[in-house]
Order: C-alpha cells, then structure tokens, then sequence
C-alpha cells in the first residue's frame, strides 16, 4: 500500500508551489500517471491518495482569521483577530 503525500483540493488551500492538485477534472490525468507508474512494478499495491487543505499556511497572501492573534510558525505571521459585533 502507498499513501500520497497531501493533495490539494483547490487553489486556495495549495500549502507548496509545486503541490499535487485535484480539485478539477483536468488534473486526473496527471494523477493516473502515478497509478500506471506503481501498478507497472505491482500490480495489486492499493493506492491511497492524501487530499488536505493548507489552511493559514496556504500560501495566499491573504490575512487568516481566528479566535485569536496567534502567530504561525511556520510563516510568521499573526492570524487576525475575530471580533464579535452586536
């Protein structure tokens, strides 16, 4: 059995440049490749694909937001704070 390192299930949530995507019929083909290639030395190994979102570490250079202000990290910076508004 081989597990994919993360797949990325859309643009936003690509945590690497160069990440394996998914999240458009245009990227199957790309990705069978990978099945051809391990089948071709064995046959019966199940395949299992790891699909994630980067969330605050995707790399939109956008501001995050959560409960708090907690720094990230891996890319140093802060989320921003949630506020409640009545």
């Amino acid at each position: 059995m081989i597990i994919t390192g993360l797949i990325a299930v859309n643009a936003e949530g690509k945590a690497l440049h160069k990440q394996a995507c998914i999240w458009d019929d245009g990227h199957v083909d790309e990705i069978a490749k990978i099945a051809e290639v391990v089948h071709g030395f064995e046959a019966d190994c199940i395949i299992l694909s790891q699909l994630g979102h980067g969330g605050r570490q995707g790399l939109l250079d956008i501001d995050y937001v959560g409960p708090s202000a907690v720094l990230s990290p891996l890319l140093k910076k802060a989320l921003k704070r949630l506020r409640w508004t009545r």
